[in-house]
């Protein structure tokens, strides 16, 4: 942290970006602990400081009601179009950020359009051994 302040300094930069690691429990106990090192660069910078936090990923329920929305929302957006969804397109589709889509985001997609098939929403079907969700 001193190090990016000093070259700071010694190369008359006119700003600086500095990412930091996210507002959760467990950094607000480390930061007040031993400190951030993004909170000391702002203190100590000669120049303006500007803090990149990187998106916030939604837990699996909130992940599912996040799915959920978007596939709702993509249906009130498209309403005389047919659409079939598929749990794994749906992840990649609807994914909050643009990280990888893994196991977690596959399940609450599963469950997103599960519930919305148990709505009325969408039709499940089974298509050559793999489950389709459409709109009626």
């Amino acid at each position: 942290m001193d190090e990016i302040v000093k070259a700071a300094r010694e190369l008359a930069v006119d700003s600086i970006l500095i990412g930091s690691r996210g507002n959760t429990f467990t950094q607000r106990i480390r930061r007040l602990l031993v400190g951030s090192t993004s909170q000391r660069v702002v203190r100590l910078s000669p120049c303006p400081v500007t803090l990149v936090v990187p998106p916030h990923k939604p837990r699996v329920r909130s992940l599912v009601a996040w799915y959920k929305a978007a596939v709702t929302r993509s249906l009130h957006e498209h309403p005389g179009s047919l659409q079939v969804f598929k749990a794994y397109d749906v992840a990649q589709l609807f994914a909050p950020s643009r990280g990888t889509i893994g196991i977690k985001e596959v399940e609450a997609a599963t469950l997103a359009l599960e519930q919305l098939a148990g709505e009325g929403l969408l039709c499940c079907h089974k298509v050559k051994g793999e489950l389709r969700y459409l709109n009626d």
